[in-house]
C-alpha cells in the first residue's frame, strides 16, 4: 500500500520494486536491473525498462512535493533511497 491505498502492480515493476528494495540505497546501472530482470542486456530491452520506471513511479508517487521513492543517478542508474 502506498499512502493507505491499494497499488496494482504488473509482473516485471512487481519485479523491479523487489530488486530495488533489496539493493535500497545503492545505485543499480541499468545493465544490472535488465540481467535481473529480463536475463539480458538489450537497447530494444532498455528502451522498454524507461517505460517500466516511468509507470511504477506513477504508481507509487502520485504527489510530487514528496521525496522522490526511485531516484535517477544521471549516467549510471537508478535507486530506492533508505
Amino acid at each position: 500500500m502506498v499512502t493507505n491505498r491499494e497499488v496494482r502492480l504488473t509482473p516485471i515493476e512487481y519485479s523491479l520494486l523487489c530488486l530495488l528494495a533489496q539493493h535500497a540505497g545503492k545505485v543499480l546501472t541499468y545493465a544490472q536491473i535488465l540481467h535481473n530482470i529480463r536475463g539480458r542486456d538489450e537497447i530494444e530491452i532498455r528502451q522498454e525498462l524507461h517505460v517500466y520506471l516511468s509507470h511504477l513511479r506513477g504508481k507509487l508517487q502520485r504527489d510530487p512535493s514528496h521525496r522522490a521513492l526511485l531516484v535517477t543517478v544521471p549516467g549510471v542508474g537508478i535507486r530506492l533511497p533508505l
